[in-house]
């Protein structure tokens, strides 16, 4: 980016245009891009006209950011702009399509009932193959920029998300979809000599509910009481295994209700593995690339293996708990009007309703959708996961239909 680009307006300083684009020539030259006997032919064609360049073709969005910084990261500045690539990456351009309309469509319902609001929220929305992590489609934002992509970047609490987590851990640990599980009211001491009380102000609680039905209407007391009768640690130990929290992340007894930052990413990841029997898969964007020799330089792996062999597969169980989410839990309004076929997720809100969240599959495909404001602030009292983000999975999942 030159300094000062007003002052080399084609349309208003063409002269300066033309010098400009001299100079980059000769540099081009210099640098042996270029073939220095053709600088005066480039020399030679007339300015772009400002008005008719297009900027919306498919190496323009989220997805296309998300492969140049992995190229970036991986084999450097220099093949990256300097040498020569064939790409092949995983995303399908019409769920990218799907995914940014819906998630226009969700924030433009959200800013219509808050018509004070001057400001919209960001949203991300990922949707991948829990098979072999292949992201089919990546929004890191409603406006596409190549800053801040909220998708792999944006660290939030993710409120009841980490539920379905939790009750993977509790079924790989003889927890069953019936075992009943006490919702009534906890007190934990978290270890810096403070009390936590969750879900204190909400009365009694129900009593003695399943594990399907705590998952269902997302009780925060029979979530932390499975914690508390499995030890804390051993759930830790699952949101690391699933990547759900990186290991530098410190765990808290918080964490069963997601009072923890993660991406949207990592979210994605952890869903995934929880559906597809704990294979460990990692996002993978591109398919293949090849350098101008036509040498392999990168290829996703074929063969996928288990986080821990011997990890009792869970996958049909929490698919049906998450299934139950959207028939007659808190998703069910969002959805009620969808056929639930092979359907299931799970909303979460987070502490003052700053983040709105939804995680679910619609058969072995993941999507996780997020919105909240870059600086954080509520969404507003009477909004929630099944309010903003979930009406955004429904519609995704809607035009999923051929999949």
């Amino acid at each position: 980016m030159p300094k000062g680009p007003a002052i080399i307006d084609p349309k208003k300083h063409p002269q300066r245009a033309y010098a400009r684009r001299h100079y980059v020539l000769e540099r081009m030259c210099d640098n042996h891009m270029l073939d220095c006997k053709s600088i005066s032919q480039w020399d030679s064609y007339p300015l772009p006209n400002p008005t008719n360049i297009d900027t919306s073709g498919v190496a323009n969005d989220w997805y296309e950011e998300s492969v140049r910084r992995h190229i970036l990261n991986t084999y450097g500045v220099s093949l990256l702009y300097s040498g020569s690539m064939n790409v092949i990456e995983w995303k399908d351009s019409s769920l990218q399509n799907l995914a940014q309309n819906a998630l226009d469509n969700g924030l433009n319902s959200y800013m219509k009932r808050h018509p004070h609001e001057t400001e919209y929220p960001d949203g991300s929305v990922i949707i991948m193959d829990s098979r072999n992590g292949h992201v089919l489609s990546e929004i890191g934002g409603k406006t596409y920029n190549a800053g801040f992509d909220r998708s792999t970047q944006s660290k939030r609490q993710i409120g009841s998300i980490a539920k379905t987590i939790i009750a993977v851990s509790a079924l790989q640990n003889g927890y069953e979809p019936d075992t009943d599980i006490m919702d009534v009211p906890i007190h934990i001491d978290d270890g810096y000599g403070n009390i936590w009380s969750p879900g204190a102000d909400g009365g009694d609680g129900m009593g003695v509910i399943s594990l399907t039905k705590a998952l269902a209407d997302s009780r925060n007391q029979a979530f932390v009481r499975i914690g508390y009768d499995m030890g804390f640690d051993n759930i830790y130990h699952t949101f690391y295994e699933y990547q759900l929290y990186d290991d530098n992340v410190k765990l808290l007894p918080s964490s069963m209700l997601g009072a923890v930052e993660t991406t949207p990413m990592n979210v994605a990841i952890a869903y995934s593995r929880a559906i597809n029997g704990g294979y460990d898969i990692t996002a993978q964007f591109v398919q293949r690339i090849k350098d101008k020799a036509g040498n392999i330089l990168e290829q996703s792996p074929t063969q996928i293996d288990k986080i821990d062999v011997n990890q009792v597969d869970v996958s049909d169980k929490i698919k049906t708990m998450l299934h139950s989410v959207v028939a007659n839990g808190t998703a069910y309004e969002a959805f009620k009007g969808l056929n639930l076929d092979n359907i299931g997720g799970k909303t979460g809100t987070s502490n003052e309703v700053i983040d709105s969240w939804f995680a679910g599959y619609k058969g072995p495909y993941v999507i996780v959708v997020h919105v909240g404001y870059d600086t954080p602030k509520s969404l507003g009292n009477h909004e929630f996961g099944a309010t903003i983000a979930g009406p955004i999975a429904e519609e995704i999942i809607k035009g999923m239909a051929s999949f």
